[in-house]
């Protein structure tokens, strides 16, 4: 798919739109024009992209821009054509081989997850887009509190704290897998703004002695976000894609077994399946067909979960050694409802597998993500 920078060729997630109906009624007749439904997105396409997305789904098309914003260069568009196979995932056509082939996923008008996987059907990297309705500069006043985080390329977990009294945000992150957001190095804060170019939240953290970094977010109603990442070793002189993550606002009253079921999904890697919850005493069970992810175990036993930290926060763990690696992974999990569409974020900060669920030969973190939504 043409979704990606040249230099990538890779993959992805997600979202948003807006309804735009044209036509009147024509006097006399009463008849009415076409009816165009047409959808507005914005988001990440992995390690350095924002994307903006026009999904015509009367005529069956997306257009897309894409602009790298650590290099600043002129953005890439491009057009591609779907078709819906009788399947929960639309599938573009935009290659001739079946392993390149890029499917998505949208949730109504508000969320939008695609892979988007090289056009030769190799592995190149993160392979995920995920992309929310675009925002307007009002919707920043939304944002406050305290949001759960987990990223594309470590698949860790974290805080994010907005303070809209002083526009300031705090990130703190998980990055070795012990349960502390404070204590690996990956804590900082910021002023934080909306930026009209854009149409999404701006975060700039420069330091001259340490890594630097930006983000460009996307939140749907002040409740879940997407942040489009760079991080810079030069005190803000050159940049690199830094991952994507997704943020879900902390909910203290969000029971896991109000998540039960089957949700389709989309990894990191491009691959797509199903992913079933079941839940019994905080115990769940996952199913990640294998012919869809190489690797992946098919059915693992229960497994125990519990709150990432003491108190519920809508963030949830386990520990569990999914792909024979001989260690267990912290696994992390968020679970998110909108307009009473279910949506599954899951995260894991440690893959040694080669192929497959979250890890890929050459992965600079072994890390990675995974993104549902219910059937």
């Amino acid at each position: 798919m043409m979704i990606k920078r040249k230099i990538w060729g890779f993959v992805f997630v997600v979202l948003a739109l807006m309804i735009i109906l044209s036509g009147c009624e024509s006097g006399s007749s009463g008849e009415l024009s076409d009816v165009k439904d047409v959808r507005i997105f914005a988001g990440s396409v992995g390690p350095g992209d924002f994307i903006n997305i026009e999904v015509n789904v009367t005529d069956k098309y997306i257009d897309y821009e894409v602009t790298d914003l650590g290099l600043g260069s002129d953005p890439e568009t491009g057009r591609v054509n779907f078709i819906a196979p009788g399947s929960s995932f639309y599938q573009m056509q935009n290659a001739d081989i079946e392993e390149a082939k890029d499917l998505f996923l949208m949730l109504g008008d508000d969320v939008l997850i695609a892979t988007d996987k090289d056009t030769d059907g190799f592995d190149t990297g993160e392979e995920i887009l995920t992309a929310l309705k675009e925002m307007d500069s009002s919707d920043i006043n939304d944002i406050n509190g305290k949001y759960n985080i987990i990223t594309s390329l470590e698949g860790a977990p974290g805080v994010v704290t907005f303070n809209p009294d002083d526009d300031t945000v705090e990130i703190d992150l998980d990055l070795n897998g012990d349960g502390d957001t404070k204590d690996s190095g990956e804590s900082f804060g910021s002023d934080y703004s909306y930026n009209d170019t854009y149409k999404a939240v701006e975060i700039i953290e420069i330091d001259s002695k340490f890594s630097s970094f930006k983000h460009y977010g996307v939140f749907l109603d002040g409740e879940i976000g997407i942040f489009d990442s760079y991080a810079s070793e030069d005190g803000g002189t050159n940049w690199d894609g830094d991952g994507m993550s997704i943020l879900v606002k902390q909910n203290s009253s969000s029971q896991l077994s109000d998540f039960a079921g089957t949700y389709d999904f989309i990894d990191v890697d491009g691959y797509n399946g199903e992913i079933t919850i079941s839940v019994d005493n905080n115990n769940i069970e996952i199913t990640f067909p294998s012919d869809e992810a190489p690797g992946g175990t098919e059915t693992t036993e229960p497994i125990a979960v519990s709150y990432y930290e003491e108190s519920n926060t809508g963030l949830w763990k386990f520990n569990y050694d999914m792909n024979d690696n001989s260690e267990d992974e912290l696994w992390t999990m968020m679970l998110f409802e909108k307009s009473g569409e279910e949506i599954l974020v899951v995260g894991v900060t440690e893959d040694g597998n080669e192929e497959g669920l979250f890890g890929w030969d050459g992965d600079e973190s072994q890390g990675g993500m995974v993104l549902g939504v219910k059937q």
